[in-house]
């Protein structure tokens, strides 16, 4: 009787053991089921389904990008559990990175197993310039700041020995992440040995995603970051993703042997999120820290409805005052105002222009009460100047005028308002302001000259200034004695530089600097599979620097060939790698 009973024991295990895989692998493959029925739901109703298929004349018709590149690259990237993109993990495991590295002590670059292929010298999309300010006490004085930082917004921080040098090369800076978005490098006015960095771009709407500040003590040799990392989701079915994302300025004041850091971080919505996707929204505002970025304080600068406004540029006038403007997070804010704090301690709303987005000032050189403001309104950018702090505000009706005429006389962003909106001005009398190519004017914007052109095309053809990339976001002009007119502009296609400001009629005025500067956003790149050999067939589509082909690359960093122009596109090679 035992016996029977034992074996019938066992088989009722093995029977049970047998029940709980199967049901187990059974629920594991109906889950399995149910999430690609949910996938396939979200890609069915996709909210770019119909706008996918629309032509270019379409599309612009709508206001919609010439091409369906980002809504493509939703469906494709999209979690089939949330329904979207879930941006917010990459500074999740940026972070994990991070710690991992310093653990380890393994090089926080962490991309020592991949090896770059090229193009070489293709400059991407660039806002941040720093003049090395330890570059100084040169034999010949001529030699002092020439070393310079440059940060892509996809592509790393970078340092070049000599600007002034077209043969000069750059090379990435050690201690940081070779794809971190740099937005702005500043240094501390009481310590040339301390500088900073905010990364995040706001103002493409969810592509370009920041880690928040950086610091290096030893002039720019190492750095750590010290604020700023994704927070998780807070509300409205993961609709608001807490965390310091954007920080679209940075700004170093010095209060005797103080020095106080403010930081505007913004919010941004995810343009191609249904429903709507925003990022930082609790946490956007204008920070401020007095202990080298240990602690920060966040000002309550609200709009009417008592709703923290979103900031943009952070300046400081003559006399060591702190003026912030604002922008558009496509939450309900708008942009246009235009604050003030003499102490560092609290702001007050100086001016408001209604109805615009983008808001960008430039404090005078020469007078404390004299200013600029380039906004992006209805009709794309506009101009307006103060001379008696803000008490009265005129708007400059003579605005630049592109020779192309396929840019409107009225706007010379042909309506990139809210994304090249440039304007920078110095003692020397230069006030500078880029769009799509670059004007300068000489009587504080009464009349203006084009200093550069981004094509041949049209009109320009017949204009003898400098071909210079389009869409431009920032313009830095060289420290030091005789320098005034030297100027470093930053576009979509990298780094620029001019060594006289006041001769720029000729194509040679001003030149590209982008030796070595590998920055440029490639959205999609592909290898032919079928190659034999030990070399690769190389394509890839980039961000507004066209598509770029390398056949039988070797190993290494290859030059490429230009293949077509404007925005990259998805590119392929068929199975016997004859197309």
């Amino acid at each position: 009787m035992t016996k029977h009973y034992t074996t019938l024991v066992v088989f009722a295990t093995l029977v049970s053991i047998t029940l709980y895989f199967s049901i187990e692998k059974n629920t594991k493959t109906l889950q399995v089921e149910d999430l690609r029925r949910q996938h396939q739901y979200f890609l069915d109703h996709s909210p770019f389904k119909e706008t996918q298929r629309l032509s270019r004349d379409e599309r612009k018709s709508l206001g919609l990008p010439p091409n369906s590149f980002n809504e493509r690259l939703w469906d494709l990237t999209l979690d089939p559990i949330l329904g979207r993109p879930a941006n917010e993990r990459l500074l999740e495991t940026q972070k994990k990175l991070r710690e991992t590295s310093l653990s380890s002590g393994v090089s926080q670059r962490l991309v020592s197993t991949w090896e770059e292929r090229g193009p070489a010298d293709l400059g991407g999309r660039t806002r941040a310039i720093l003049f090395d300010p330890n570059d100084i006490g040169n034999t010949d004085a001529s030699d002092d700041y020439t070393r310079v930082f440059a940060g892509g917004v996809s592509g790393g921080l970078w340092v070049n020995e000599d600007i002034t040098d077209p043969n000069s090369s750059w090379s990435l800076a050690t201690g940081l992440s070779s794809n971190i978005s740099v937005t702005s490098i500043i240094v501390d006015p009481n310590d040339s040995m301390t500088m900073y960095i905010g990364s995040g771009e706001s103002y493409t709407s969810g592509h370009t995603f920041g880690q928040g500040v950086w610091k290096s003590t030893d002039g720019g040799a190492s750095w750590n970051h010290i604020f700023g990392e994704a927070a998780g989701t807070y509300a409205y079915d993961n609709q608001i993703i807490n965390g310091i994302f954007y920080i679209n300025d940075i700004v170093a004041r010095a209060v005797g042997a103080t020095t106080e850091l403010y930081i505007a971080v913004a919010g941004a919505s995810h343009r191609y999120s249904t429903p709507n996707q925003f990022h930082s929204l609790l946490e956007q505002g204008v920070y401020k820290s007095s202990d080298g970025g240990s602690n920060w304080i966040r000002f309550e600068i609200n709009d009417t409805e008592n709703r923290p406004s979103n900031p943009n540029d952070i300046e400081l006038d003559l006399d060591n005052n702190i003026w912030v403007t604002t922008t558009w997070s496509n939450f309900r804010f708008g942009g246009g105002k235009i604050l003030k704090s003499t102490d560092g301690l609290s702001f007050s709303l100086v001016h408001t222009i209604s109805g615009v987005q983008r808001t960008e000032l430039e404090p005078s050189q020469t007078d404390v009460n004299t200013f600029w403001l380039v906004v992006n309104g209805a009709d794309g950018a506009d101009l307006y100047t103060t001379t008696d702090g803000f008490s009265t505000v005129t708007q400059i009706e003579t605005e630049p005028s592109d020779v192309d005429n396929d840019i409107p006389a009225t706007d010379y962003t042909r309506g990139q308002a809210g994304y090249d909106l440039e304007i920078e001005a110095n003692a020397a009398g230069n006030l500078i302001v880029g769009g799509i190519d670059l004007f300068r004017s000489t009587d504080n914007g009464a009349t203006w000259s084009q200093i550069s052109k981004w094509s041949n095309n049209n009109n320009l053809r017949n204009l003898n200034v400098s071909l210079v990339h389009a869409d431009h976001h920032g313009t830095f002009f060289r420290p030091g004695e005789g320098n005034s007119n030297k100027v470093i502009f930053t576009t979509d296609g990298g780094i620029y530089y001019c060594d006289d400001i006041t001769q720029t009629s000729t194509p040679s005025a001003i030149t590209s600097r982008n030796k070595g500067y590998n920055t440029s956003q490639f959205y999609y790149g592909s290898i032919d599979a079928s190659a034999q050999d030990t070399y690769d067939d190389i394509a890839g589509g980039t961000q507004d620097n066209g598509t770029w082909t390398k056949l039988n690359g070797v190993p290494g960093v290859n030059t490429f060939t230009y293949t077509r122009g404007g925005d990259g596109a998805f590119t392929e090679f068929d199975d016997s790698g004859e197309y």
